[in-house]
């Protein structure tokens, strides 16, 4: 059985209503009127009950009146066209409005089937999980108080239950329950959804979300129930710390202040990383809080404030977020304007530059080949080049066209003999070396990678080099991005 303490707001419904009844000029039957449905177009003079009681004879808690729309218009929809009408927004519940106990949360306008395919969970199981809580299982309430550090007004405002050995944690939209969580300390999984309503979704312990306040964004339950009990704006989302928020909620979090406080790990600074990503093209700040120097490895929100310790600090050395694209990160304008640009570093002045990739590009035989050539042998050798006069530096040259016969003439051309120290000019001719599939492309720059060169950092430079290396069906039409192998 379940019991619902009913609160006395008739006399404030009555007044509600015949304010309602009053700015529409509708003359109401003491608590109860029907008039046109004015959220859409409607003939039917009867079409838009408002009342004390619902058309099913489920009366109101919250002191606010019930709203029904035949044609199945969910209660924000009717609110705003009642405002729209005249209506004063004071006569009626806010949307959102935080309900404080299982009794008003019972409450809430129930959504058209036929307009929405949302499942909710039936208001007698999380119901009823809430009152055997409070009934026969007193030591599940006392594990939530001593080892959670919730207090029975928190439980009994977020309608925690006790369903078949597990926590009960329901989750509210605007309408209805729209899935339970459930929790055991030594369960394996310790949280789960109640099956058939497992459903990524944002949960809000407080309800709503004030665009003038911070919100905490915690990666589970728990750890948003506690910070809410502590007086801050708290959310998460049901998927776990590892999935994205809820694109079908996204929406509550426009123009937010969002911190993300996540575990103190390697998974739960990646889920952070995910989680200000989505959140980012709405909210209007986003940091991301670091907790290691306030809990141990794996330690949370929740840890951090059974410690006793208070989350302004944490909130305080907050990080602003900013947007990785391509593992690039969004450039931060302050800091851009701040710093002073590197002063570019040329190996060849002004045509090749360290740390970058150069591209030389012409029309076929006007001398790309050479010019590269006479550089790079410069660069190797130290010899002037263009009219200056470079110092030398190790370069690998690989190259895909020529024989030892044409770099040998080619070289000669240029003035250089066997008197020439060339040991740091490093050139591969590829042309013996078999089609280039994967395997035998990471063999050759193994073997790359074994030169004196490379030999200080292989791993990297091997990387690099399979990078570079655009392999198309045909062999004969690779193309080799050098410079970003060096």
């Amino acid at each position: 059985m379940v019991v619902v303490a009913r609160s006395d707001g008739t006399e404030e419904v009555r007044i509600r209503v015949q304010s309602i009844a009053a700015d529409l000029g509708v003359r109401p039957n003491y608590d109860q009127f029907y008039t046109r449905a004015i959220c859409h177009e409607d003939r039917d003079p009867s079409g838009l009950s408002i009342g004390a009681k619902d058309d099913k004879g489920s009366s109101s808690r919250d002191g606010y009146p019930l709203m029904t729309c035949h044609a199945g218009c969910t209660y924000p929809t009717i609110r705003a066209a009642l405002i729209d009408a005249g209506v004063s927004s004071a006569w009626m519940r806010p949307t959102g409005q935080p309900a404080q106990n299982a009794a008003a949360k019972r409450q809430l306008a129930p959504r058209s089937q036929n307009e929405v395919t949302q499942k909710y969970v039936p208001h007698e199981i999380w119901l009823r999980a809430h009152d055997a809580l409070f009934g026969a299982h007193s030591e599940e309430l006392a594990y939530l108080e001593e080892s959670r550090g919730l207090t029975r007004e928190t439980v009994k405002e977020l309608c925690i239950g006790w369903h078949k050995g597990r926590y009960s944690i329901p989750v509210f939209d605007d309408q209805g329950c729209v899935t339970l969580r459930l929790y055991k300390p030594d369960g394996d999984p310790k949280i789960k959804y109640l099956h058939g309503y497992g459903q990524n979704r944002l949960y809000i312990p407080g309800d709503t979300l004030s665009n003038t306040r911070r919100t905490l964004y915690c990666a589970g339950e728990w750890d948003a129930i506690l910070a809410h009990q502590n007086g801050w704006q708290s959310v998460t989302h049901t998927g776990g710390e590892g999935a994205a928020p809820p694109g079908i909620d996204l929406f509550v979090l426009a123009g937010q202040q969002i911190v993300v406080a996540y575990d103190n790990d390697d998974a739960g600074r990646a889920g952070a990383v995910k989680t200000a990503a989505a959140v980012a093209p709405l909210a209007q700040k986003v940091s991301i809080a670091d907790l290691s120097a306030f809990v141990g490895p794996k330690g949370d929100v929740g840890d951090l404030l059974l410690s006793g310790q208070g989350l302004g600090a944490v909130l305080a050395a907050a990080e602003p977020w900013a947007r990785e694209v391509g593992g690039r990160r969004e450039v931060n304008w302050a800091e851009f304007w701040a710093n002073d640009p590197d002063p570019i570093r040329y190996l060849i002045d002004p045509l090749f530059a360290a740390g970058e990739v150069t591209r030389v590009f012409a029309p076929a035989k006007v001398g790309k080949s050479l010019l590269v050539l006479e550089a790079m042998a410069g660069l190797a050798t130290g010899r002037e080049v263009l009219g200056k006069t470079p110092a030398p530096t190790h370069v690998v040259y690989v190259d895909q066209e020529n024989t030892p016969d044409d770099w040998r003439d080619r070289l000669e051309s240029m003035g250089y003999d066997g008197s020439d120290d060339m040991s740091r000019l490093h050139w591969y001719s590829l042309q013996s070396w078999p089609p280039w599939t994967p395997p035998t492309v990471e063999k050759r720059c193994s073997e790359l990678s074994r030169s004196t060169l490379l030999k200080s950092s292989s791993s990297i430079r091997r990387a690099r080099c399979w990078k570079a290396l655009r392999t198309s069906r045909t062999p004969q039409r690779r193309s080799i991005d050098i410079p970003s192998c060096l």
